[in-house]
């Protein structure tokens, strides 16, 4: 996640949605005062030999803290700290700023590529391209990375703009429009690849119902034409 107070935006990082390879090029733009959250220690080496700034500012201030959270963070010995897939709403209570005071925007992408995703992560890329349909049985439920929930509550979506996986031209130039900041995903995004994003996976029907339910507001509301 990035909170640029520079720039008035917030970027929520779903998950497998390139949201690193965002965070790398709008890292590039961020000023000192910014909040950028960690990257593992691969991704951060890649932010850092990309021009990008390191996470900083992720810790919550002391002046922030009331005085329950003071003492309960001295008696943990640890600090708040907003992480990479936290939520606006976490962001908003940590950080105690209002989102209407933002730019909030965050990606989505197809639940079946972002499954195929997911389990490429996991090591398990070799099984789900043998099998998908055996892959997604054999999870005791349907794997669901974080998304809807990161910026979105019980009455619907809280963030500006959700832009698409597949569509993230559009992100790239709403961000030069808007705040006049040049980023080139495609270079970052390639760097990070460790697959051919454009393989099919040939879910079988219960599959392609598993996979509907669990992402039911994701494709009724970005993917009509999947359900």
């Amino acid at each position: 996640m990035i909170i640029s107070f520079k720039h008035r935006f917030i970027f929520i990082k779903t998950a497998k949605t390139a949201g690193t390879s965002i965070e790398v090029e709008l890292s590039k733009h961020c000023g000192p005062d910014d909040v950028i959250t960690p990257l593992i220690p691969r991704d951060e080496k890649i932010r850092i030999e990309s021009g990008g700034r390191a996470a900083q500012n992720y810790k919550v201030p002391w002046h922030k803290y009331s005085f329950g959270q003071f003492w309960l963070a001295v008696r943990l010995k640890r600090r708040a700290q907003l992480r990479n897939h936290d939520s606006i709403f976490m962001a908003e209570r940590l950080f105690h700023i209002d989102r209407g005071d933002f730019y909030v925007f965050a990606v989505e992408r197809n639940p079946f590529d972002k499954l195929r995703s997911l389990a490429d992560y996991w090591g398990q890329g070799a099984q789900i391209r043998k099998d998908c349909n055996a892959w997604l049985s054999s999870q005791r439920k349907v794997p669901k990375p974080q998304g809807w929930e990161l910026y979105a509550d019980e009455k619907g979506i809280v963030a500006d703009k959700i832009f698409l996986f597949e569509e993230l031209d559009e992100l790239e130039k709403e961000m030069k429009t808007k705040f006049g900041i040049q980023i080139n995903l495609g270079s970052t995004i390639t760097k990070k690849s460790t697959y051919n994003s454009t393989l099919e996976l040939n879910w079988n029907e219960a599959s392609h119902n598993l996979i509907r339910d669990a992402f039911a507001y994701e494709l009724e509301m970005f993917y009509p034409k999947l359900i």
